[in-house]
């Protein structure tokens, strides 16, 4: 008998605020550059995101530690700038192991 799988959990603005720390002003900018990716929205229009968000604000953190722009987040994390296979392995040395601007 196949199990039943459970809705995904959708988080509004204000959860992420509290768990990340971020402002509303800083959430809804990265969404609008496409940091992060709404799944939906209510019928109210407000923005719905998965729980991978948490996820991707923590990537974004990480390279903005290293020194990179927003605009370079953006065009690194997009799948149109990243054609190869082993974009993603590549993405992560560059990130990882570039030492922090601090």
């Amino acid at each position: 008998m196949a199990r039943k799988r459970l809705p995904e959990k959708l988080y509004r603005i204000g959860e992420i605020m509290e768990h990340s720390g971020l402002s509303r002003q800083t959430l809804n900018f990265y969404a609008t550059m496409g940091l992060i990716r709404e799944r939906q929205r209510t019928a109210g229009g407000h923005r719905l995101f998965p729980p991978s968000v948490f996820a991707d604000l923590e990537r974004v953190r990480a390279m903005q530690k290293k020194g990179y722009t927003l605009q370079r987040i953006r065009e690194m994390l997009e799948p149109r700038h990243a054609p190869r296979p082993d974009a993603a392995e590549t993405l992560h040395s560059e990130v990882f192991e570039r030492p922090s601007e601090e």
